[in-house]
């Protein structure tokens, strides 16, 4: 999945679910899994910023 960065990086500027899908052109489930397997993890933006998409 090459979006994993990017919807973390919007989720961090507050984008809902549903704009983060829109935007990318994913579902909002792809979304909503991204961000639970984030937050399971206690990964936020700060940490993956100047990570490349691969190593995210």
């Amino acid at each position: 999945m090459r979006d994993v960065k990017k919807i973390l990086e919007m989720r961090s500027q507050n984008f809902t679910q549903r704009k983060i899908a829109e935007a990318l052109k994913v579902s909002r489930d792809t979304v909503r899994k991204v961000s639970k397997a984030a937050d399971e993890n206690n990964i936020c933006w700060s940490m993956i910023q100047n990570q490349n998409e691969m190593e995210v």
